[in-house]
């Protein structure tokens, strides 16, 4: 069984990848799921959980991983 790890900087994160990060009321979690990372801005299109995306063209965020790190995101971890 899984849980939610910090996302750190020896993470590796990869596509389809389930993240999520808490919202103002620290019971609350916002979800998104991973597309591609932008190599070229070295940023992650992040979508939100629920939605196709890969057939979504609405990018919730485009996020670095210092980013994602500074913002308390977690992932998930079989």
């Amino acid at each position: 069984m899984g849980s939610f790890k910090k996302i750190t900087e020896s993470t590796v994160l990869s596509p389809k990848m389930k993240i999520r990060r808490p919202t103002i009321s620290v019971y609350y979690y916002d979800y998104y799921i991973i597309g591609n990372l932008i190599l070229g801005l070295d940023k992650f299109e992040l979508y939100p959980e629920g939605d196709d995306y890969l057939e979504s063209h609405n990018i919730i965020f485009l996020l670095s991983k210092p980013d994602l790190i500074a913002k308390k995101f977690e992932y998930w971890e079989e």
